[in-house]
């Protein structure tokens, strides 16, 4: 028999329901059935939808067929039955028909139907035509009538009760009548009166199964769970009291919650319920750890000390959870066993985030001295830390010293803090003081007021003692100089002398008041000398006058004495007589410094010369003119070049007058200024190669001799007069070229050329080690064992010098990271770069530096030129080549402004970062509660050598896990790493690249580096260094730069920082030009923001292949659900390999429970071209979904191509809009004594630096590099970037090789409109940090501290040759030391004059403490008190080679330097050259 189904579709809700007609043509019968598809719930209930004819088969003719689709509990699945009209089929039946088959109403007011124009028989539910004026559309209906009475209200119909409307006649679905009878009931979809749960008008409800009515105010079990009937019927859910205790019922099913859980109520109260849906109170175990939940409220107790329900005590934390370990509570902290979770009293113990601390008997915190395992301890009472090796005042007053063990101190200790010796009462455990004891060692030792092992001179028993600095032992029988600076001489019995003493064959005389010894005084008829000693047998500078002392000690006078070839006369005085005298009735004439003279003298009377006989002052002859014009016009600095009073062979003066033939000579004016190498020289070997060079260069001369023939063999050996005369004639030469060139520029090209072939002359003087044996240039572009030190220099011996207005009581070397108290150099971190190296140890620079800081955070302010352009903080260049006094000073400055020690909302805005590459710099930082963060250049190592590496050169990947600061194997801590930063490129180390293809492209020459450099080559490199980074086969440029940049800008616990010169092209106007990495770069930047955040675990797949996952914001590990909001929307996948053979697999990566069933967008992957940010040319797909448990199944592959030697894929979850997965400041836990900790908020920061130092001079303003950064200053924002590292602004070296702040001149001076930086000028630096601030960014300068480059102004010091180190240095076995030498050391600008020191005294009003704190290296607090507005030699350790030349300062035949005695050069009386200075010469050489 076939069966046709005509289904027609209507839409329910989310369903599609089927009611299907059959038409069965035998049997006459008509069956509803119902059946369910799915339909998407977006789809309109009202939408037209097609009829489905589908025809299926049945075996017999009377087959009933049944739907499977039941209304709610209902179990009778019984249809009704439709009795088909006999016509109903064909709805065109003719009229005839119609007529007699009608309905009728009756008088009753009943509906009546008439078939055949009879009654229809019996009670069936049958379709026949729609009764009249019901407003129904369709032609034919399905009624229930009982004798042709069309039925309605509540009916009985085949074993089950339907509704049928009143005014339709017409069967109700899914609604809720009330009965004729008044009682209401519900008819589902299939019209049957409802029994059992039922939804309605959004509600739940139950009937009753026996009386069909709605149940209310009941609490009923069904099939399908339990629920809370209300007052109305309705099912209740969320939290509801059942017979006294509360239960949750799901706001969806309505249904009792049957599974554990923490739930939100419908007053939005979160509550804990377990299995059965009771609301639990007290502990609970939910979520992997334990809650407490109040008794009275059931809501989650936080932040409380609770007793549970079985009697124990345990303490919940902020969220909830039960605390282990180190938790704060009442105004203390407590520790709680992890085990058993119960508060630990009287125990030591380690905390979460590994340091150790003292519980009490009442399990508080202790702090102060207390009594522990048979000893004392000492618990900083801020940090509550141990104290160790601290000498510290207890609660009662008293000071003890505790050890590097932390125990109190008995018997003989040093402090390394200070680096004294301390002696402590075994019994009293108290210090020492004002005694002289024999210690627990054997040794006696003075101990002084403040406990301290006297060092150096100390006062004890009436006397003066002097005890080793080093050893604190008492010194006997020596001469010893005392702390502050002045010498003393100690007996035999150690006592200090007094008297007349006796000294390695010398005597000296000791002051019996002052102690001191006794120089240049009359003492009892003896002479003690500049230097003490007693004058014997020794001629002596007494007040200008000299004085010769015999063998006795006593002066001799009115005789002759010849001493070391001179012949002087004493006078009845003592004093050598001077000038013409008369002696015995003869005449002789006495130099100024009572050497006797020739026959002859000489003195310039009316502009011409007079020779004098020297026994009858007779005058011989008077020249108009002749040699004796080449005497310096005027005996001082408006006629001698000198610097200091030291004259150099550089230098020029002006002579008398000057000739071009010797016989007509020329009075000289004030503008005629000669070389004093035409007059003078070193030595005959330096004359003699004067001459051949001058000659060989164009100065010939036949009618002079001065041919190359003629002087070729000239030499050292040659005679005097000879050399003389050519040198002579040579002059007369010169100056024809000066008149024929009108001026002196060529002679002063020809004599710095002839210099430099003079090694003592030369720069090469100075030893540069780049022209040593087997030397090998640097990549770093600078030499940094070419370096002089300045030597205090405060002697009487001109042959010695005397530089003292130079000389320095501090210059501490080498007191870097951990050697402050110069007790520490295992980081042998040198003092000496690069410039002239600032003496940080010295308080008034340090006082300076103070003035310098607080000047750059209030830059905008201070110049007037934008209120908020101000700098935020600093990186600090070279921290770990400065005293680290200075590096204390600037965190205290800092905390002093901006209140940042313990409050990290305030450390976050004002970061400071350390340049620094030695690791040794985590420790102190760590002991100093981190004021600054260390830089981690072992990641920066790390991250080359595992990827950035050629591949045969790659390090085993899992370097990445360990070689750092921070272990990623599973890193979940806070506030426990040491706070850090760091980056996979920078300035330095781009440069170092660029200078290794400047090296490589010029083979065999040492001083590429140096005085061969080119900025041609620079270019070069760099059109190959960018040719080279666009290979797959690199050997220049990094590899693998996205994948080192993918696990940096990830890493949980390190600060990353992202280089100018990775997204743009260094070599072009500023952000003119993006890189090749730009898009990759920038897309990591972006994705940080917007997911990284929580724990991180790095995972070694194999020897090549890492995996890093972040699981997102509150989500410590992969067994963790998350805290945060964003828990399950935040968190990173990065994939990175470094063989770019490796074959296709499948890597699983445990992204953690928080995220299972997740979808993961691909950020960014490895193809055969490069990379891909849309899975384009990829394995993998654009999304790829965890399992149940969180595992992300990513297939990698090896891939080599420009971006990618190995693979690199990056994984996020994927999500709709945006989000920010950065943590506030504001909602991180402050550390007590902490200014930075790694959590969170640090992490969430990202610096950018802003520079090159190779970046273009700008050609226009708006190219100025301060206006690009304020127009995208909201670029900066959308990248990510939270902290602009901007280039340092000061006034550089005009000669400097890259024109930027590092060679710096003016600390002051950032640029002005009308002389702008590199970068731009201060205003616009102004508003450049102004508009970045708008944007939310912070600004930090660049302090740069350690040097300066380019002072101005010469300065004479004494120098040593040393190395990086401060040691002395020979190069290939040549030194020197104690040099007077011609240094660049004066200077520092406009700036510096206005603003050096400027602000001193209002600090010292708002921050009293930066001047009363000690230093650590010195024991002295800054000077406010001195203003430096002028930077020079006393303010600075030395300088590197400035290609000057040693041997400069110009010595007398004696070995004394010249000196001219003029303005505040007062030092040495005037010693010139004969040749420039003494009339007398020039008498004597006239051959009368």
């Amino acid at each position: 028999m076939d069966i046709k189904k005509h289904f027609k579709l209507y839409k329910s809700g989310k369903q599609w329901f089927t009611a299907a007609i059959i038409t069965t043509v035998s049997a006459g019968l008509i069956l509803n059935l119902g059946g369910v598809a799915s339909a998407d719930s977006a789809t309109n209930a009202n939408d037209n939808v097609a009829v489905n004819h589908l025809t299926a088969q049945t075996s017999e003719n009377n087959k009933s067929v049944s739907s499977n689709v039941s209304t709610n509990d209902v179990t009778n699945n019984q249809e009704i039955q439709k009795v088909q009209s006999p016509k109903s089929i064909n709805p065109k039946a003719d009229n005839s028909n119609q007529q007699q088959n009608r309905w009728v109403k009756n008088a009753q007011g009943q509906m009546e139907y008439y078939q055949n124009n009879q009654l229809l028989k019996g009670r069936q539910y049958v379709n026949l035509p729609t009764i009249p004026n019901t407003n129904v559309q369709t032609d034919n209906n399905w009624y229930l009538v009982d004798n042709g009475i069309a039925q309605s209200g509540v009916q009985q119909w085949a074993g089950s009760y339907y509704y049928f409307n009143p005014s339709t006649y017409l069967r109700v679905e899914n609604e809720y009548r009330q009965s004729q009878w008044g009682d209401w009931y519900m008819f589902g979809k299939d019209g049957r009166a409802v029994t059992g749960l039922y939804d309605y008008n959004g509600n739940t409800y139950y009937a009753n199964p026996t009386t069909y009515l709605r149940e209310t105010n009941k609490y009923i079990s069904t099939s399908k769970g339990n629920i809370l009937l209300g007052n109305d019927g309705a099912a209740l859910s969320g939290i509801q009291n059942v017979n006294g205790k509360y239960y949750y019922f799901d706001p969806v099913t309505h249904l009792q919650a049957n599974k554990e859980n923490y739930v939100q109520s419908q007053w939005g109260d979160w509550y804990l319920i377990d299995n059965d849906g009771q609301v639990l109170s007290g502990v609970q175990q939910w979520a992997g750890t334990y809650y407490y939940f109040d008794p009275t409220t059931y809501l989650r107790v936080d932040n409380d000390y609770r007793q549970s329900q079985w009697g124990l005590w345990y303490m919940f934390g902020h969220d909830g959870r039960i605390v282990t370990k180190v938790y704060p509570w009442a105004g203390t902290y407590y520790y709680f066993d992890p085990t058993t979770y119960l508060r630990v009293d009287n125990a030591y113990l380690q905390s979460q985030w590994g340091d150790w601390y003292l519980f009490g008997n009442d399990g508080r915190i202790q702090s102060g001295v207390q009594q522990w395992a048979g000893t004392y301890y000492y618990f900083d009472p801020t940090t509550y830390l141990r104290v160790d090796n601290d000498y510290v005042t207890s609660q009662w007053g008293s000071k003890y010293m505790f050890g590097h063990d932390g125990r109190i101190v008995t018997g003989l200790y040093k402090w390394s803090k200070n680096n004294q010796l301390y002696y402590f009462d075994p019994v009293t455990y108290l210090a020492v003081t004002n005694n002289y004891i024999k210690a627990n060692n054997g040794n006696w030792y003075l101990f002084t007021a403040d406990g301290t092992a006297a060092s150096k001179v100390a006062p004890w028993a009436g006397s003066y003692y002097y005890f080793d600095p080093v050893t604190h032992l008492r010194v006997d029988n020596a001469y010893l100089q005392s702390q502050w600076g002045d010498w003393y001489m100690f007996g035999p019995d150690g006592r200090i002398v007094t008297g007349l003493k006796e000294w390695y064959g010398n005597y000296y005389y000791f002051d019996p008041t002052t102690y001191l010894k006794v120089t240049n005084k009359w003492i009892d008829n003896k002479y003690f000398g500049p230097d003490g000693r007693q004058a014997i047998s020794s001629l002596e500078n007494i007040n200008n006058k000299f004085y010769y002392f015999d063998d006795n000690g006593q002066i001799i006078r009115n005789q002759f004495k010849k001493i070391d070839t001179y012949t002087y006369y004493f006078g009845s005085d003592g004093a050598a007589l001077v000038g013409k005298q008369t002696i015995d009735g003869k005449n002789y004439h006495f130099a100024s410094n009572g050497q006797l003279l020739g026959n002859l003298y000489g003195e310039i009377v009316d502009g011409k010369f007079n020779i004098y006989d020297s026994l009858s002052n007779k005058l011989i002859k008077t020249l108009d003119s002749g040699d004796w014009e080449n005497m310096a016009y005027s005996q001082d600095s408006s006629s001698i070049n000198n610097t200091d009073g030291y004259l150099s062979y550089s230098g020029w003066y002006r002579p008398y007058g000057t000739s071009q033939d010797g016989k007509t000579w020329y009075k000289t004016t004030a503008s005629d200024w000669r070389p004093l190498l035409m007059y003078t020289w070193p030595s005959k070997d330096v004359e003699a190669k004067f001459i051949k060079y001058f000659v060989d260069n164009g100065y010939t001369n036949t009618d002079y001799g001065l041919t190359k023939d003629n002087v070729t063999n000239l030499s050292q050996d040659t005679d005097t007069q000879t050399l003389n005369k050519y040198a002579r004639n040579l002059r007369f030469v010169i100056e024809k070229s000066i008149a024929a060139n009108k001026s002196t520029g060529p002679l002063a090209n020809d004599i710095n050329k002839f210099m430099l072939t003079i090694p003592e002359l030369s720069a090469k003087s100075e030893l540069p080690v780049e022209y040593s044996n087997g030397y090998v240039p640097d990549v770093s572009g600078s030499i940094d064992n070419n370096q002089l030190i300045f030597v205090n220099n405060n002697s009487d011996n001109q042959a010695k010098g005397n530089t003292s207005y130079a000389d320095s009581n501090y210059r501490l070397m080498n007191r870097t990271i951990n050697n402050q108290t110069n007790n520490d150099n295992s980081d042998q971190s040198p003092e000496l770069l690069v410039g002239n190296d600032i003496d940080n140890s010295n308080p008034a620079v340090q006082a300076e530096n103070f003035n310098w800081e607080y000047f750059l955070l209030n830059y905008g302010k201070l110049m007037k030129y934008n209120a908020d352009g101000n700098f935020d903080g600093f990186r600090v260049d070279a921290a770990d080549n400065i005293d680290a006094d200075v590096l204390d000073q600037l965190g205290q400055l800092v905390n002093d402004m901006y209140h940042t020690k313990g409050n990290q909302e305030n450390a976050n805005n004002h970061l400071v970062y350390n340049e620094g590459y030695h690791s040794g710099a985590a420790r102190m930082l760590n002991d100093k509660g981190n004021p600054e963060l260390f830089m981690d250049a072992g990641y920066f190592y790390t991250l080359e050598n595992v990827l950035g590496q050629a591949e045969n050169k790659r390090d085993n990947v899992n370097n990445l896990i360990t070689n750092s600061i921070v272990n990623r194997a599973n890193d979940i801590t806070e506030n426990t790493a040491t706070p850090n930063w760091s980056f996979v490129t920078n300035h330095d180390q781009r440069k170092n690249v660029i200078n290794q293809i400047i090296i490589d492209n010029h083979p065999n020459v040492p001083d590429i580096m140096a005085n061969s450099y080119k900025s041609t080559y620079a270019q070069k490199a760099w059109d190959e260094f960018y040719a080279d980074q666009a290979k797959t086969n690199k050997k220049y440029a990094q590899y693998n730069l996205p994948a080192q940049y993918a696990l940096l800008l990830s890493n949980k616990d390190t600060v990353p920082q992202v280089y100018y010169g990775d997204l743009y092209k260094e070599t072009d106007q500023y952000m003119k030009t993006k890189s090749m990495y730009y898009d990759a770069i920038t897309t990591l930047m972006k994705a940080r923001g917007e997911f990284v955040n929580g724990g991180q675990t790095m995972t070694k797949v194999n020897d090549n292949l890492i995996t890093s996952v972040r699981y997102g914001k509150g989500v410590a590990d992969a067994s963790s659900n998350g805290t945060d909001p964003l828990s399950r929307t935040t968190g990173m996948a990065v994939i990175a390999g470094n063989n770019p053979s490796m074959k296709e697999q499948i890597v699983a990566i445990n992204m953690g429970l928080a995220h299972a069933n997740e979808q993961y967008r691909n950020l960014i992957d490895s193809t055969a071209d490069g990379l891909t940010y849309n899975s384009n040319g990829s394995v993998n797909p654009s999304v790829l979904t965890t399992d149940s448990k969180g595992i992300l199944r990513v297939t990698v592959k090896g891939y080599s191509n420009p971006y990618v030697s190995g693979y690199l894929s990056v994984w996020v979850p994927l999500i709709n809009g945006t989000q920010n997965a950065r943590t506030s400041a504001q909602k991180v836990r402050n550390v007590p004594g902490k200014v930075f900790t790694s959590n969170a908020a640090l992490d969430s920061h990202m610096i950018y630096e802003d520079f090159s130092l190779f970046q273009p001079e700008p050609t226009t303003v708006n190219e100025h590099a301060y206006n690009v950064i304020k127009d995208n200053a909201a670029l900066f924002n959308q990248l990510g970037i939270t902290d602009f590292w901007m280039a340092p602004s000061y006034t550089p070296f005009n000669m400097s090789r890259y024109n930027e702040g590092y060679a710096m001149t003016d600390r002051y001076n950032l640029g002005t409109a009308e002389n702008p930086t590199k970068y731009g000028s201060g205003e616009e630096l102004s508003n450049a940090i102004a508009a970045l601030h708008q944007a939310g960014l912070k600004v930090q300068e660049d302090l740069v501290m350690n040097q300066m480059i380019g002072f101005s102004t010469q300065e004479a010091v004494t120098v040593t040759r040393v190395d990086r180190d401060a040691k002395q240095l020979s190069v290939d076995g040549q030194t020197f030391a104690d040099q007077i030498y011609f240094g660049y050391t004066r200077g520092g600008g406009q700036g510096q004059q206005d603003y050096g020191g400027k602000y001193l005294a209002e600090l010292k009003q708002k921050y009293p403490d930066l001047f009363t704190t000690k230093a650590a290296s010195t024991g002295v607090a800054p000077d406010p008190n001195t203003r430096i507005t002028e930077w020079s030699a006393k303010y600075e350790n030395g300088t590197s080679l400035q290609n000057i030349g040693i041997g400069l300062a110009v010595k007398m035949p004696n070995g004394y330097y010249a000196y001219l005695n003029d303005g505040n050069n007062k030092t040495f009386a005037t010693t010139l050259p004969d040749a420039i200075s003494s009339a007398d010469y020039y008498a004597n050489q006239e051959n009368i």
